[in-house]
């Protein structure tokens, strides 16, 4: 077809509406190419520009849970038994079990109704010990002087009004300047990270604070927290630890970092190579890869291609977190003998899975003459071509 300037403005951008923020710096990545439909906040007025009127709603509430529930209500519209549960959590959670200076008497309102129709008794999940402090982190943690708190948790901001920050030092508040006095005054600190945050680098900054854990949580094969836990009071140990949620079901898996390096230097070789295994991206990110294989797979012989993150196994592992394939043909990176190949299997058109390989799949797909589309599953994987089926 035809491509003309018409198309490109007439082009269809991605549809959104805001829910609990109006900000620009809080907004999901390529905000600026997509259309706003709708504004639902509580919070003050923010940067956000739209092209078009908008349907802004923003009142001077204790949640935006408050105000969907009002929206369900305005529009007649059935609250499911679940649905309920998450709205009237999501009011006692911000508004701190309607302690909180900015709950309001349609706070209460909405999480008494809600509560009735998700059947849940909001006054047991209370307790009678919260002292609600507004205060600068940096200059309350100074200050104190009280017992030692069992847990402080610490979500540090970060975004600043220019873009995304990651490393600790330029978010808010900045942990690594107070790590000191954290870890007199808690028992156990957790600080969450940003995905993009390095594991190793975690290890290496909190050392010897004491009993180090770092998770790594992915949904659906895409990694999107790391937990950084210290527990104060214990000696030094280091600890990795994977959790990964696929379809509502929830895995936990445990690595202790004393053990790593002799895994990782007793890695077995495979000649007879049948299976092709990609494993969930968080096993990836925490490079725990070969401890997967070597504490919940210790009778199968595996190799690693370290850069590509793929086990190649004799072996179909059961219970495997990621994807397995079986490999129909294995060859080196060489256009002339894969083509001679494809041709001979009569593979025009493939999945092309690329995995720590220098092209990009355009580029590949150009130079072995392969269309998109799923007559065949092509992986390449470092400098290795792979035809192979997923199981």
């Amino acid at each position: 077809g035809m491509l003309s300037r018409r198309s490109l403005i007439d082009m269809d951008k991605k549809k959104i509406i805001m829910v609990d923020h109006n900000e620009k710096s809080q907004a999901v990545d390529g905000i600026d190419d997509a259309e706003i439909l709708e504004i639902i906040d509580h919070h003050k007025l923010g940067s956000i520009e739209t092209i078009a009127p908008v349907y802004f709603r923003n009142q001077p509430v204790g949640c935006t849970a408050t105000i969907v529930y009002q929206m369900y209500c305005e529009n007649e519209i059935e609250i499911e038994p679940n649905i309920a549960g998450l709205l009237c959590s999501a009011i006692i959670s911000d508004t701190l079990m309607f302690r909180s200076p900015t709950c309001t008497a349609l706070d209460k309102q909405a999480a008494e109704a809600l509560a009735a129709i998700a059947k849940i008794n909001f006054a047991r999940l209370g307790v009678g010990n919260i002292e609600v402090v507004n205060d600068d982190a940096e200059h309350f943690i100074a200050g104190y002087n009280g017992e030692k708190i069992d847990c402080i948790y610490i979500d540090p901001a970060r975004r600043n009004a220019e873009k995304k920050v990651f490393l600790f030092q330029d978010c808010s508040p900045d942990v690594m300047s107070m790590l000191s006095l954290l870890c007199k005054m808690s028992r156990t600190l957790v600080i969450k990270a940003s995905p993009l945050f390095d594991v190793d680098e975690a290890f290496r900054l909190f050392d010897k604070c004491g009993g180090l854990a770092v998770e790594t949580l992915s949904v659906d094969d895409e990694c999107k927290e790391l937990l950084i836990s210290i527990e104060t009071d214990r000696e030094y140990t280091k600890r990795s630890k994977v959790t990964i949620i696929r379809k509502g079901d929830i895995r936990k898996f445990f690595f202790n970092f004393e053990e790593r390096k002799a895994m990782v230097s007793a890695i077995p070789g495979n000649d007879a190579v049948k299976y092709l295994l990609i494993p969930d991206v968080a096993f990836y990110k925490s490079r725990t890869i070969p401890d997967l294989m070597s504490c919940y797979f210790p009778g199968i012989e595996y190799s690693f291609l370290a850069e590509a993150g793929i086990v190649l196994t004799a072996d179909n592992p059961d219970c495997f977190p990621g994807k397995v394939y079986a490999v129909l043909a294995e060859m080196p990176y060489k256009p002339k003998r894969i083509k001679a190949y494809l041709k001979s299997e009569g593979i025009v058109r493939a999945t092309l899975l690329k995995r720590g390989f220098p092209l990009q799949p355009g580029q590949a797909r150009k130079i072995l003459g392969l269309k998109e589309g799923d007559d065949a599953v092509i992986v390449l994987a470092e400098n290795t071509f792979f035809h192979v089926n997923p199981l």
